[in-house]
């Protein structure tokens, strides 16, 4: 293999392995952020409607019927933005039997697809004078999950240009500059042999 051949492919290797390795860093630092902060927005909403949901109940002991749980939840609805997809409140004993066994207080999260739209959902289940209710905050993750993978899109292209560029230009170099330099020490090299043979012939 010529020295231009090697130099080429290591040189291409090189680029390609740099640009992949620290866009690969730069956009998962990007999404991640991205993706934290709404996930934090999320987290802060639902605590905003936990917070409101047990001062709301404080003012009505006793168990809340179906009109009185709607109109608490729009008072409640009404004070948040519009990265809250909806509100729900339900009894413990109405839902799942996965939040039957939570304590008050306690809560989790998990995404849920729905028709192609991807929703985090944060419950928690809440207590007041023995009545046990469990409030689902839904928030639509749709639009940020395109936004990061529009970054990655980028990234592909841009690694792809930077491919196609460097290679261009390292192929460059390794049919004109490299030859010439190759050229240059051939000469030298001819040089020294003449010189070392005139001097044999003289001793």
């Amino acid at each position: 293999m010529r020295l231009s051949v090697k130099f080429f492919c290591a040189a291409y290797l090189i680029v390609l392995l740099a640009s992949g390795i620290c866009g690969m860093v730069v956009i998962r630092s990007v999404t991640d952020a991205l993706w934290d902060a709404r996930v934090q927005q999320t987290e802060t909403a639902a605590a905003y409607v936990a917070e409101s949901w047990t001062a709301l109940t404080d003012l009505s002991p006793g168990k809340l019927s179906e009109a009185k749980r709607t109109a608490m939840l729009r008072q409640i609805e009404a004070s948040l933005d519009d990265s809250v997809s909806s509100v729900k409140a339900c009894s413990a004993e109405e839902t799942y039997s996965e939040y039957r066994s939570l304590s008050h207080g306690e809560g989790f999260s998990r995404y849920v697809q729905k028709e192609e739209r991807l929703f985090l959902e944060i419950s928690c289940l809440l207590s007041n004078d023995g009545n046990r209710y469990c409030l689902i905050l839904s928030c639509d993750f749709t639009a940020r999950q395109i936004q990061c993978q529009m970054f990655w899109d980028l990234y592909g292209i841009v690694v792809f240009s930077v491919a196609v560029v460097s290679g261009a230009l390292l192929f460059a170099a390794d049919k004109w500059l490299l030859p010439a330099a190759d050229a240059a020490e051939y000469d030298t090299e001819g040089c020294d042999f003449a010189g070392e043979s005139e001097f044999a012939r003289l001793i």
